[in-house]
């Protein structure tokens, strides 16, 4: 089902595996909330008229947010790196870095899958270094770590399973905010909620995590 509120379509889904209420806004400036099965209908939209005006802080900042889009020439910051993508024609797909540029070979219809594959292993590499280092300064263990397209979130744990995602758009920020999600992740399997408890933690071990998630939302 999809509301207008004044002019923005907010599209309400119903989830059986859901507890809460979730509201949230894409990086493609989709307004989406989702309500556990049997959410009474007028709370569902109470709650939206509730969260109006962060939801309009939320797409004006969308709006302001760098592109990165991947295509032959582009420029853009990738895993700490600034590189030129440059798309080479061919049957035998192959991705190689050199002198500051990112050479991806295949064939046309291929191109953007080719380079987002190659970008997603340098991401999962980093991360799973640095997931490595944050996992011995606060003796939190993991158990495995993934790379997805997520574009709502920058990062999610699963507390029973002891597994992190991370989104693919954290290869075109800073390293520096790309650690901050990071031990993000890895505090939630000493403290669920995003309370005082939780950043508290995380300023232990990141006295900046403030200045970190600047970088995240410029």
């Amino acid at each position: 089902m999809i509301k207008q509120l004044s002019g923005i379509p907010v599209e309400i889904t119903v989830k059986n595996n859901l507890r809460s209420v979730r509201l949230t806004v894409t990086q493609k400036s989709k307004v989406k909330l989702s309500v556990p099965q049997g959410y009474p209908p007028e709370a569902a939209w109470a709650f939206v008229l509730s969260k109006q005006k962060w939801i309009e802080k939320c797409l004006e900042k969308h709006k302001k947010a760098p592109v990165f889009e991947i295509k032959n020439g582009a420029v853009l910051p990738i895993v700490g790196q600034t590189l030129r993508i440059e798309h080479i024609p061919g049957r035998i797909k192959s991705v190689c870095e050199r002198s500051g540029c990112l050479m991806v070979t295949s064939d046309e219809s291929s191109f953007v899958k080719t380079a987002e594959n190659f970008i997603s292993e340098k991401l999962l590499t980093y991360i799973t270094q640095r997931a490595a280092y944050y996992s011995h300064l606060t003796g939190l263990c993991f158990a495995e770590i993934s790379i997805s397209r997520m574009r709502s979130k920058w990062g999610q744990c699963n507390i029973d399973k002891q597994s992190m995602k991370f989104s693919l758009n954290l290869a075109f920020m800073p390293t520096d905010a790309v650690d901050y999600v990071v031990l993000h992740e890895i505090a939630h399997l000493r403290h669920a909620r995003h309370d005082k408890s939780f950043y508290g933690y995380i300023a232990r071990f990141m006295p900046d995590y403030k200045r970190r998630i600047k970088l995240l939302n410029p």
